[in-house]
């Protein structure tokens, strides 16, 4: 360095003339300022779906239609662990080249300021970095997460269709299914409209697993959760949805039918019950409140339960 660039170099400091730092539009993202998370695309709500298909493939080997099937769903399997490892791992690289600017320029002594496409970020370079750090964290916890979802439910569906061979040995082992339940209930929260965890019911029944002591538990509380998140959206329709209202209370009455069985079936304690959501749908719409269906003995009939767990 020349005398020249040393004695700038000193003015600058000196002068406090800020240095100049382009913010990615992926770094951008995460920091909230314009489209919020970079994680935003639900990778989980995609593999709830496929597990959403598979619930509804025929007998592995009775059709080439389902052989078919099986195939483009384990296709898009791989699709989505590639597109899992790219969207994570820009920015996971991104991040990190930030963190080092960062770290080199304060060295420098002068203030920062950070653009993005000619815009002032007005962010300081302490919180940029706390920030970054924590996004990081989260991304790698998120990408294991969902790599791990996507392998174990790939393995799923390919011990489902060798289930139907003469000999068969599952390679998915009963930790694994188990992780598997846990993760399937997690992206289950947050996307309750696309996927009903009594699809891992169904995969752990046909595997020949065990079900979860409180499987069926777990199952009606999330039922119960959905239905009061129905009655939200009805209370804020305008004009009233009576139409929805109805549906509601048919649903409620059903769902009482199952409390109804379990208890028959000797399990007494646990479960949810919905009289206080019955209650104020029929507060809200009387007319409903005297339709006979809603004191109609429990018909048993055709409701499908999962088996009980074995005693161990």
């Amino acid at each position: 360095m020349s005398w020249k660039d040393r004695l700038w170099g000193n003015w600058q400091k000196v002068l406090k003339v800020p240095i100049r730092v382009e913010l990615s539009d992926i770094i951008v993202r995460a920091l909230g300022f314009r489209l919020g998370k970079p994680f935003q695309q639900n990778f989980g709500r995609e593999i709830n779906r496929l597990i959403e298909k598979e619930g509804s493939l025929p007998l592995a080997g009775d059709s080439l239609l389902g052989d078919r099937d099986t195939a483009l769903i384990q296709s898009e399997y791989q699709r989505l662990e590639k597109e899992i490892t790219q969207h994570f791992g820009q920015f996971l690289t991104e991040a990190n080249t930030t963190l080092q600017q960062i770290k080199s320029e304060i060295q420098k002594e002068r203030p920062l300021e950070f653009f993005n496409h000619g815009r002032v970020i007005p962010i300081s370079p302490l919180y940029l970095r706390s920030s970054l750090l924590q996004e990081l964290k989260e991304a790698e916890k998120e990408q294991a997460r969902l790599l791990r979802y996507v392998e174990l439910s790939a393995k799923a569906l390919n011990d489902y269709t060798e289930s139907f061979k003469e000999s068969f040995t599952p390679t998915l082992t009963l930790s694994e299914a188990d992780e598997l339940a846990e993760l399937t209930w997690q992206y289950y929260s947050r996307e309750a409209a696309c996927f009903s965890c009594e699809n891992m019911a169904l995969i752990r029944k046909k595997l020949g697993f065990p079900q979860h002591e409180k499987l069926n538990e777990e199952i009606l509380h999330r039922e119960k959760k959905q239905m009061v998140l129905e009655w939200r959206e009805i209370q804020d329709s305008r004009p009233p949805d009576l139409a929805a209202a109805q549906a509601l209370l048919t649903k409620i009455s059903r769902f009482e039918e199952k409390i109804v069985k379990l208890k028959l079936e000797g399990k007494q304690d646990g479960f949810p019950d919905c009289h206080h959501i019955k209650a104020v749908v029929m507060a809200k719409f009387p007319e409903l409140a005297a339709d006979d269906f809603s004191r109609k003995k429990p018909d048993l009939q055709g409701i499908t339960l999962l088996p009980k767990a074995p005693v161990r």
